[in-house]
């Protein structure tokens, strides 16, 4: 992949990183209700979390991103519990690790794809 690219992907990664925690350590909206919504915005979140990571770091082994996108769900849920207005939820870390695992089909092909562009 064409470093420029890489060079985007890892603004986006630092950019994605920062506005996923701002919003799930920020109050919840009271507004926004149902438990099937909020276990989609996981597996859609972490879906493009692990699409940008794969990006922004295309030569790090598929498990490292794995393990690091598991490990900071798990982060974020127990970095709620202390919030005081958050929760901790099994339900939403494993809604995390569905949408970084729903991706995984995906991850040679995007490389592969992104590797296809040639420089004009």
């Amino acid at each position: 992949m064409h470093p420029i690219i890489v060079l985007g992907f890892r603004v986006a990664f630092v950019i994605s990183i920062l506005l996923m925690t701002l919003a799930t350590l920020s109050k919840p909206d009271p507004n926004v209700h149902g438990i099937l919504n909020d276990k989609l915005a996981h597996i859609l979140g972490f879906f493009v979390l692990a699409f940008v990571t794969h990006c922004a770091f295309p030569k790090s082994s598929i498990a490292k991103k794995l393990i690091f996108l598991i490990c900071y769900g798990m982060a974020i849920e127990i970095a709620q519990s202390f919030t005081g207005y958050r929760h901790f939820s099994w339900l939403d870390w494993l809604a995390d690790i569905a949408g970084v695992l729903a991706f995984q089909p995906l991850a040679k092909p995007t490389l592969d794809w992104f590797a296809s562009w040639k420089s004009e």
